[in-house]
């Protein structure tokens, strides 16, 4: 088996299988490592050529690749190939580093079963079900440790359910797309609406029937920012608007926008406008 190229060292905690197989020896598929790593923000992977193929997956955060030349966003969900033409250069987002799984593999079927699937060298998609993609590639590095003399059989095999569900969710991406998108916009809006009486995250996903978690997910998709940050930017603004135009003291703003701890109030208030309340009322009645 080909020696592979070093890994990154730009990580904060790694979890690798290292998987012996003469399966490229018979011509069939060889998956040679798999590993699970979370990014330093500086995180900068840079490659003109790789020996064998890539798959990689990020399951939280975001970043950027680019792949002969084009660049793609990468954010959870978002599914990447890598050949041996293929130059790659990944880079974490430092506001929010990504966690990734990444595959190795090799062997003469290789391409051929990549042109099966919905994901060519070079390619980028974008999966629904994070999670079961997730769990795919966390059975691989398990069994990969686990070191029998069937592991690296039982790896192939998960390695094509991988690639099968790379077609499902291609398939069903156009439509769910669409249902999360309306499901965002849905939630932004009820935000918008009752902003003054909604309190947290939970407060917010019971509200509009959904999880907290895929809350969470529909805002990184469509989103700048996470539910939560987007309720507590309403609410501030309109403090702003009440303690700049309306001249309200500022510990009748906090109460008027929900909170009623007036230093919880005055902390992220200076977070986001970068001045104290009091320092924004001063600034704008002079």
């Amino acid at each position: 088996m080909a020696k592979l190229p070093p890994l990154s060292t730009q990580v904060k905690e790694a979890r690798y299988a290292y998987i012996e197989s003469n399966q490229s020896r018979k011509g069939l598929i060889a998956i040679s490592c798999v590993g699970k790593e979370r990014c330093n923000p500086d995180y900068r992977m840079a490659r003109e050529s790789f020996v064998g193929y890539g798959m990689e997956f990020v399951s939280a955060g975001r970043g950027e690749v680019l792949l002969n030349g084009q660049s793609w966003p990468l954010c959870a969900g978002a599914l990447f190939c890598y050949g041996p033409r293929t130059h790659h250069v990944i880079t974490a987002d430092s506001r929010s580093p990504m966690t990734k799984f990444f595959v190795d593999f090799s062997g003469e079927r290789a391409r051929a079963i990549l042109q099966r699937s919905s994901l060519q060298p070079g390619g980028v998609i974008y999966a629904i079900d994070v999670e079961g993609i997730e769990s795919i590639y966390e059975a691989m590095i398990n069994e990969g440790n686990k070191g029998f003399a069937v592991s690296a059989d039982i790896c192939t095999r998960y390695f094509e359910i991988l690639l099968l569900k790379t077609r499902e969710n291609t398939a069903a991406q156009a439509g769910r797309l669409s249902y999360a998108a309306s499901t965002f916009r849905r939630c932004r809006g009820l935000i918008d609406a009752n902003f003054l009486k909604l309190r947290d995250l939970n407060d917010i996903a019971q509200k509009v029937h959904v999880t907290p978690a895929y809350l969470c997910r529909l805002f990184r998709q469509f989103g700048q920012v996470g539910p939560y940050q987007y309720l507590t930017r309403k609410k501030l603004h309109r403090a702003a608007e009440l303690l700049a135009g309306e001249g309200y003291a500022v510990k009748e703003a906090a109460a008027e926008v929900g909170y009623l701890d007036p230093y919880h109030f005055s902390r992220a208030f200076r977070r986001l406008f970068h001045l104290s309340p009091t320092s924004f009322v001063a600034h704008h009645r002079k």
